[in-house]
């Protein structure tokens, strides 16, 4: 509730302009039309940059942020860990943490809630007349700054494979923009950027004849109800124009949708 306002489609339609420069400065970059990664080129990057900005980080400190949210989440990814030592994602968190209370006693210093990105509306902020204790602040900051970024990353890189092994919905999209929200709708289902999510359960119930227990382990595979027959006409058919499209990418509504989900839109 502290940052909602922060995400809301209002808000982050200001944020197109800023987002399109950024967008276009990665690919100016890649003009000579040779071969390049485009996941580690422009899908990596980009929402780092962005997700930056929103948060109030520098931008000298954005390739900081990338490779320390890409180290936090890594888990035994050989790409990021590989004869790092075992400690690689607790110094990556360590340093997360120590640049957010960095940025948050800058805030403190200068003024608090005066500029509005994430670490200033969080520096002003305060429960029940307490503000928030460090280690509350920096979890919640390293959440925001790891969710957004990895979960963008898949979907445009997904997206882009998408696109090239059906060029004929890139002519489509590029010969009626009308179509970009249902095309960014589409990827998000087509690529499922979050797989899975574990939730314990708490209660019984049955679902699609499986008994459940409290205390049960129940992992929600997004990716297979974003593929279900009985919800989607042709599943396996990537159509932009496809609507209704009740995707779960961002969830399935309630307490856990996605704070996000106007922005990863963007």
């Amino acid at each position: 509730k502290i940052v909602n306002r922060s995400f809301t489609p209002r808000t982050i339609a200001e944020l197109e302009d800023p987002t399109r420069e950024l967008a276009a400065a990665l690919l100016d970059g890649h003009l000579d039309r040779e071969p390049f990664d485009f996941t580690t080129e422009v899908a990596m990057p980009l929402p780092m940059q962005v997700i930056g900005d929103l948060l109030g980080a520098p931008r000298e400190h954005h390739r900081d942020l990338l490779q320390w949210s890409n180290e936090v989440v890594a888990t035994t990814d050989p790409e990021y860990l590989a004869g790092r030592g075992d400690d690689t994602q607790l110094i990556a968190g360590v340093m997360l943490a120590q640049l957010f209370v960095e940025l948050r006693q800058a805030e403190f210093a200068g003024g608090r809630g005066e500029r509005g990105d994430i670490v200033s509306v969080l520096a002003s902020a305060e429960i029940d007349g307490e503000v928030l204790e460090d280690v509350r602040y920096a979890l919640y900051m390293l959440l925001l700054a790891t969710a957004g970024n990895e979960t963008t990353r898949n979907a445009m890189s997904h997206g882009l494979w998408a696109f090239a092994e059906f060029p004929e919905q890139w002519d489509r999209l590029r010969a009626d923009r009308s179509l970009l929200p249902s095309a960014v709708d589409e990827v998000l289902r087509w690529s499922s950027p979050l797989l899975y999510f574990r939730r314990n359960a708490i209660v019984s119930m049955t679902v699609a004849d499986a008994e459940i227990e409290p205390g049960d382990t129940v992992s929600l595979w997004y990716a297979s109800a974003n593929f279900d027959e009985q919800v989607f006409d042709e599943p396996r058919r990537f159509d932009i124009g496809r609507t209704p499209n009740s995707h779960v990418t961002f969830g399935g509504g309630g307490p856990h949708y996605c704070l996000g989900a106007s922005l990863a839109r963007l």
